[in-house]
């Protein structure tokens, strides 16, 4: 079985280097992006097509299903990682922000520790584990799923480190593997060997125009 990892397009505030919403849309940039994906995508086999229901995401795979003619399913485990409502909407940079993120790092090994709603390590390894477990049992060939970035990387830490993987490890891969927006990541699966990553951040629907 194939799983397709696709990062929603871009929004306003991925361009700003802002900490978004969940009701962040698509900037004009971003739909662009996304049909150019769609176009690549439409001849495709895709027998099963699952969406984060965060609304850039959701204007992500309703482009694709357009094309496709898919059936999008809306799926919560496929929403981005919740981080700290303090620092919604603030910059990357903001000094309050950067204060709370490095608190958090200071925590980072405490499961049971959080800043205040947001989604620790522990928490999204279990998230993404259980939509792992549930992609397992799927009884189809090829299925896409439309997410966010720091999901998408977990998704494919998980498919190659499996149980060991730590948050040591992971940060270090999550600061290290970059996945655009609308890049296209695969993994397969098999009952006999297991999850293996073949293809990581492909954008070249994107090329030469953006």
């Amino acid at each position: 079985m194939n799983i397709f990892l696709v990062r929603h397009g871009q929004t306003l505030l991925n361009q700003s280097n802002t900490h978004q919403y969940s009701t962040t849309p698509l900037s004009e940039k971003g739909l662009e992006e996304v049909r150019r994906l769609a176009e690549r995508l439409k001849e495709a086999e895709i027998d099963v097509m699952y969406s984060s229901p965060m609304k850039r995401a959701k204007q992500t795979a309703e482009t694709i299903a357009q094309l496709s003619g898919n059936t999008i399913v809306f799926l919560d485990d496929l929403r981005e990682v919740k981080r700290p409502s303090e620092i919604e909407g603030k910059n990357h940079d903001d000094t309050e922000a950067e204060q709370i993120k490095e608190k958090i790092k200071e925590n980072i090994h405490d499961e049971l520790w959080h800043y205040s709603d947001e989604e620790n390590f522990f928490d999204i390894k279990k998230r993404v584990e259980l939509l792992k477990a549930k992609m397992e049992q799927e009884p189809v060939e090829n299925v896409l799923l439309v997410s966010h970035g720091v999901v998408i990387k977990m998704f494919l830490a998980l498919c190659i480190f499996g149980e060991a993987l730590d948050y040591k490890t992971f940060y270090f891969f999550l600061y290290n593997v970059h996945v655009s927006n609308t890049g296209i990541s695969q993994c397969q699966f098999s009952q006999e060997k297991g999850w293996k990553v073949v293809r990581v951040n492909d954008a070249t629907h994107l090329s030469p125009q953006i």
